[in-house]
C-alpha cells in the first residue's frame, strides 16, 4: 500500500492534486503504522511529526520548513478537510498552491523514510538529494 500510494502519482499524470496529496499522506500514515508504531491509537498528527523529526536532517536544508508543528498540522487539516469535512475550503485559489507544496514536501518525507528503512543514514540521503537533484528547491 505504501509504495502503491506513493507511485500512483507517477504513473497517473492526470491525477488531481487533491488525490496526489491524499495518496502521499496515506503513504506517510501507512509507513509509520507498518514500520514505527502499529498502535492504532496513535494520531496521524503524531505519525507525521515522528517521520518528519526522524528524517529532518536529510531534507530540511532543502525544504526550509520553519515549524514542524505547523507543517504537520497543515498536513492533518488538509487531509481531514479533503476526506471528511470541507473540500471546497482547500480548493480555493490561494490554497491550491499550498496543497501542491504540502504534497511535494510530504513526498520527500516519505522517500526519506523509505530510504532510512532500507538502511541509509540521513547524511547519506542528504548527499543523494544534493548530488542527484532528485528533488529541487520547491
Amino acid at each position: 500500500m505504501i509504495i502503491t500510494e506513493l507511485c500512483s502519482q507517477f504513473y497517473n499524470p492526470k491525477m488531481y492534486q487533491e488525490d496526489k496529496f491524499l495518496s502521499i499522506v496515506t503513504s506517510l500514515e501507512a509507513f509509520h503504522r507498518e514500520f514505527r508504531d502499529k498502535n492504532l491509537k496513535v494520531t496521524n498528527l503524531n505519525r507525521y511529526k515522528s517521520l518528519f523529526e526522524e528524517g529532518r536532517t536529510a531534507f530540511n536544508w532543502l525544504l526550509k520548513i520553519p515549524s514542524k508543528g505547523r507543517f504537520c498540522r497543515d498536513l492533518r487539516d488538509y487531509r481531514n478537510d479533503l476526506t471528511h469535512n470541507n473540500p471546497e475550503r482547500v480548493l480555493k485559489t490561494e490554497n491550491i498552491h499550498k496543497l501542491y507544496r504540502l504534497t511535494e514536501y510530504a513526498k520527500i518525507i516519505v522517500v526519506t523514510a523509505i530510504l532510512r528503512e532500507l538502511g541509509l543514514t540521513n547524511i547519506e540521503i542528504k548527499s543523494l538529494y544534493q548530488k542527484n537533484m532528485i528533488f529541487r528547491k520547491i
